[in-house]
C-alpha cells in the first residue's frame, strides 16, 4: 500500500507527528474542555481529529461522531447532516436504537443509490421545529452510557444560515450538556475567532483555541525518509527537502507529490524523476485551473496570477505591485482582493497574501 495517504486516515504509521495537538484534543476530551481547531483547509485538521479518534476508541467509554458541516445552507441542512452521520455509526447497538428514537421526529427514509446504506431526512415545518428536533437529538446522545464526542468541521458554516439565531440557539442548549464533548473545527480562522473570542458572540470564550500550523519540516522529512525507505525506495534527504520545499510543506499537496513519487515504481528516486513527476501533476491540472478565467472576472483573475507569480505578495495593493503587473486601479485591486479571500483562493499568513492551492500557483508560473 502506497504509505502517503491522501484520501483519509488509515492508521497511526501512516500519521505524522502532531503528538502535542493530539495529546491537547485528548485532555480536552478527557477533562470536559470543548475546543476550537483551526487551520488552513487541507492541513491535516481531519486527519488529526480520525487520529485522536484511533486513540480514544480504545478506551470503549466514548461515541465518537465527524460531522463535516461544510456543505449544509440551513439549520435544516444541519440537522438531516447530524442524524445521517449519527446513523452511520458503526456499533449495530447504536444504530438499532437510535433509530427507533429517530421515528418519534417523522423522518423519510431512502437508500444511499450508491452505498445502498439508509439515509433520513427529517422534513420539519418551520425553524422551531428545526430548532426542538436538534434539541431532542442532543438530549437523546446526552442520555447515553458513554461520554459522546462530537467533531463538527467547518462549524464556520452556521454564520451563514438564514436563520439569524442558529449560534445563539445551539450555544443556549450546548452549554447544558455534560456527557457531550465538541470539537469545532473550521478553515476560516478570522471567522473562528470572532465567534469564540468577540464578547458580542453567543460562542464567547465556551471552548479552548488551537490553531494548526505546517509539520516541523525535519520530522515531515524524517517521516518520508522512513516510509519510502521501508518498503524498499531509495531517495536522498536533500530531494526531499526540495519536494517539500516545493509544496510550501501544506500537508495534502506534500502528501499528494510523495504519492506520486511512491507510485512511480522506481526503486530509486532521482532528482530527475522527482522534475518529471512535479511536471505532470501541474500538466493534469490544466483544465480545472484553466477554467478559472470564466469563473473570475479579468480583475480577479489577474490578481490571482499575479499573486502566484510572486509566490507571496506583502501589499497588493502598492503602486509597485499594481504597476508590475498592470493591475489597474488601488480599489479595482482592493475589490478583486476582498472577493479571492471569501472565495478562499488566498490567505493571508505572517502578513502576506498567498494561494491557497499550491498546485495552482505552480501552475500560474508554468503557463506564464
Amino acid at each position: 500500500m502506497n504509505p502517503f495517504i491522501i484520501s483519509s486516515y488509515k492508521s497511526p504509521e501512516y500519521f505524522c507527528n502532531r503528538t502535542q495537538e493530539a495529546k491537547q484534543l485528548v485532555n480536552g476530551v478527557e477533562n470536559g474542555v470543548n475546543l476550537v481547531l483551526s487551520s488552513l483547509r487541507r492541513m491535516g485538521k481531519t486527519g488529526l481529529i480520525k487520529h485522536v479518534y484511533h486513540q480514544l476508541e480504545k478506551q470503549e467509554k466514548y461515541y465518537l461522531f465527524y460531522i463535516d458541516i461544510d456543505q449544509t445552507e440551513t439549520l435544516n441542512d444541519f440537522m438531516n447532516k447530524t442524524a445521517n452521520s449519527l446513523l452511520k455509526y458503526p456499533q449495530k447497538n447504536f444504530y438499532d436504537r437510535f433509530l427507533e428514537f429517530l421515528k418519534h421526529l417523522r423522518p423519510v427514509f431512502t437508500f444511499n443509490p450508491l452505498t445502498g446504506a439508509p439515509e433520513v431526512e427529517l422534513r420539519q415545518e418551520g425553524n422551531k421545529q428545526d430548532e426542538v428536533s436538534i434539541e431532542s437529538i442532543f438530549d437523546y446522545l446526552e442520555k447515553l452510557d458513554r461520554t459522546v464526542v462530537i467533531a463538527f468541521d467547518e462549524f464556520q458554516r452556521i454564520t451563514a444560515y438564514p436563520e439569524t439565531r442558529t449560534e445563539s440557539f445551539l450555544r443556549e442548549h450546548i452549554q447544558h450538556l455534560q456527557n457531550i464533548r465538541f470539537i469545532f473545527s473550521g478553515s476560516s480562522r478570522n471567522l473562528l475567532q470572532s465567534m469564540f473570542n468577540d464578547h458580542s458572540r453567543p460562542f464567547y470564550q465556551s471552548a479552548g483555541f488551537m490553531n494548526l500550523e505546517r509539520l516541523n519540516k525535519q520530522v515531515y522529512t524524517e517521516f518520508v525518509h522512513n516510509h519510502f525507505d521501508q518498503t524498499g525506495i531509495s531517495i536522498s534527504i536533500n530531494d526531499i527537502e526540495s519536494g517539500i520545499d516545493w509544496t510550501n510543506l501544506h500537508t495534502f499537496y506534500s502528501q499528494y507529490l510523495f504519492n506520486a513519487i511512491w507510485g512511480s515504481g522506481n526503486k530509486k528516486i532521482t532528482r530527475a524523476d522527482i522534475e518529471e513527476i512535479k511536471e505532470g501533476i501541474i500538466v493534469s491540472t490544466d483544465v480545472l485551473y484553466g477554467n478559472y478565467r470564466n469563473l473570475l472576472t479579468d480583475n480577479q483573475y489577474q490578481l490571482l496570477r499575479a499573486i502566484a507569480m510572486e509566490n507571496e505578495v506583502n501589499q497588493p495593493n502598492s503602486m509597485d505591485f499594481i504597476r508590475s503587473h498592470k493591475l489597474g486601479s488601488v480599489s479595482t485591486v482592493n475589490s478583486a482582493l476582498k472577493v479571492l479571500v471569501e472565495k478562499e483562493l488566498i490567505y493571508k499568513e505572517s502578513g502576506s497574501y498567498k494561494l491557497y492551492d499550491v498546485f495552482q500557483a505552480h501552475w500560474f508560473r508554468r503557463t506564464t
